[in-house]
């Protein structure tokens, strides 16, 4: 249509640095618009060997890890590349085979985050794409990771209620075998009480043995919430303080305890650990871990951009990214 040669025009097409000239360039882009021109970015992919895209594997859609790739995207974005996001659901085998899918796509790069041990196998050796891993305790594997360091987090919120007063706190989670986040906020739960001087009671850790990680659910992490409640109210009434794993137990929790009668915080202080949105609107509003999720997910994708296009490395921990917000479900213990 133009008369130039193909090379011509996919220089002009692909914005290449070769000099082409400025009428030459208008009749190529003219053309391409009249004849509603796309690009073919899969036969672009395999000539270049790269992309523009990001790929992104993420444990499940859960609001903490939503809220993550809402950064990651954003920052991606402003970076002139878009995200391609896949859910392994903590399945090892569905981990390696997405992150290997990604990078014989021709990813410019990869984030995958992993709350659980890593995969052997799970960073493609030689590959030329780099893989960024967002771990949580975890030994680093590659060239690129993340330190959540979920641990301070239930550290806070147990250090929060030993300034209070209380020294009967239990703690709730989901199984806690399954996942290395909950074992290391367990640890971070443990850690507080001994620099206090509490010694550690068996009897105040709840944790159910019927949820499943890979079916994670919204409502089924509520329900856990007042099974393990109604267990706590049953079995040790003398607890005063709950920590709880994150802000759908806690907020479970505190309505279980409101259905049984019990006053919230003058009767049970409960914390929870997230600060999603309703945290502040439930009433009593929730004393919790702030933990500053966008900001997280943007850092990271920020620093595999740097890698993609600079090749620098920046690893980092993001405790500075935790902290305590306190509210109205948290107070001095009652007189046991």
């Amino acid at each position: 249509m133009t008369g130039y040669s193909p090379s011509t025009v996919s220089r002009v097409l692909s914005k290449s640095e070769y000099p082409v000239a400025e009428r030459t360039r208008d009749a190529i882009v003219k053309s391409a618009v009249e004849l509603d021109y796309q690009t073919d970015l899969i036969a672009r992919n395999l000539k270049t060997k790269t992309s523009n895209t990001i790929g992104v594997v993420v444990p499940t859609t859960g609001p903490m890890y939503m809220a993550m790739v809402q950064g990651m995207e954003d920052a991606a974005y402003e970076n002139g590349y878009t995200i391609f996001l896949l859910n392994h659901k903590y399945d090892p085998d569905r981990t390696r085979k997405y992150i290997q899918t990604l990078v014989q796509s021709y990813v410019s790069g990869v984030i995958c985050m992993l709350l659980k041990e890593i995969p052997e196998g799970c960073i493609p050796e030689n590959s030329g794409c780099p893989v960024l891993m967002i771990t949580s305790g975890n030994t680093p594997m590659g060239e690129l990771f993340v330190d959540l360091e979920l641990e301070n987090s239930t550290y806070l919120a147990t250090k929060h209620l030993i300034s209070l007063g209380h020294k009967k706190i239990a703690y709730l989670t989901l199984n806690k075998e399954v996942l290395s986040m909950r074992q290391l906020k367990i640890a971070g739960f443990k850690k507080a009480l001994w620099e206090a001087g509490i010694n550690f009671c068996e009897r105040y850790l709840y944790e159910t043995q019927n949820f499943h990680y890979a079916s994670s659910d919204s409502l089924l992490e509520c329900e856990v919430g007042v099974e393990l409640t109604r267990k706590l109210i049953a079995n040790t009434p003398e607890v005063t303080g709950i920590v709880c794993m994150n802000d759908l137990v806690a907020i479970a929790a505190i309505r279980e305890l409101t259905d049984s009668g019990y006053r919230v915080p003058f009767d049970y202080s409960v914390t929870g650990c997230d600060d999603l949105f309703f945290a502040p609107l439930i009433r009593p509003s929730l004393t919790t871990v702030q933990i500053n999720k966008y900001d997280m997910g943007r850092r990271a994708m920020l620093d595999l951009i740097q890698y993609i296009q600079n090749g620098i490395v920046h690893n980092r921990k993001n405790d500075q990214d935790i902290r305590l917000i306190k509210r109205e479900s948290s107070s001095f213990p009652r007189h046991v």
